[in-house]
């Protein structure tokens, strides 16, 4: 793996997203067997808690939608009680994520900060909030921005998952899929929901977001489809969330 530059276009299918899968494994740095790489100072650390000061604004846009007329159909009201169950989980989640085996991450790996060489070896910029974190959070921030920016034609998940396990376990020489799992849906739940559900509906709520119906509503399917998909995850994550 290597920096590149400060610019990819890499077009994304599920095809190039199942080798990135694969490929994110190979950053695994198991933090029990490198502490001293992994204490380095400037590291990050909990990146999937990076967006949880937003969780009170989210909470609030969430009982806000009832009364928008463009925006009440975005949940039903059994999803709006699911997605505030997973928002109140963030400290459990947490403090779940930080008991997991450690690795190298990225930190933003999203489909535009990776790329895919000709010979298919996986090519990253932006390492600003490269750090330590749990197994599965480098493919959870990939996965949850798929479609946001630019990915093209549904992800099987579970299957993109499968991938990324296996590879981990064999890398580590021991059963990794269960961390793997919990670690990869704690992003979905975290990162993903904060993000969405904070500064991403609030700027919908205030006008930011869309000079045009069309670009508004590229916006509104993003924050639903990437919340619906979170909840998907919920119970893998051991989160009593149903409404999804």
């Amino acid at each position: 793996m290597r920096d590149i530059g400060i610019a990819l276009h890499q077009p994304w299918n599920p095809a190039a997203a199942t080798t990135t899968a694969l490929r994110t494994a190979l950053l695994y740095v198991p933090g029990a067997l490198h502490p001293d790489l992994l204490d380095t100072p400037w590291l990050e650390h909990e990146g999937y808690a990076a967006y949880t000061h937003h969780i009170p604004a989210g909470h609030d846009n969430l009982d806000a939608l009832a009364h928008e007329p463009q925006l009440k159909a975005l949940f039903t009201r059994e999803q709006v009680h699911a997605l505030h169950t997973c928002l109140d989980a963030a400290a459990e989640l947490n403090s779940r994520a930080a008991t997991l085996p450690t690795t190298l991450v990225h930190g933003d790996l999203t489909p535009r900060n990776a790329g895919l060489d000709r010979d298919d070896a996986l090519v990253l910029i932006d390492w600003e909030h490269v750090g330590v974190g749990p197994v599965g959070f480098d493919l959870g921030t990939f996965v949850s921005l798929y479609r946001a920016f630019g990915g093209h034609g549904e992800l099987d998940e579970p299957a993109l998952l499968e991938v990324y396990s296996q590879a981990l376990s064999d890398l580590a020489d021991t059963e990794m899929r269960h961390f793997a799992a919990l670690g990869f849906a704690t992003v979905h739940l975290t990162w993903g929901l904060h993000l969405r559900l904070g500064p991403g509906l609030t700027a919908v709520r205030q006008g930011f977001q869309g000079e045009t119906p069309e670009e508004l509503a590229t916006h509104l399917d993003d924050i639903r489809s990437g919340c619906l998909r979170a909840l998907s995850w919920a119970s893998a994550a051991g989160v009593g969330a149903a409404g999804h």
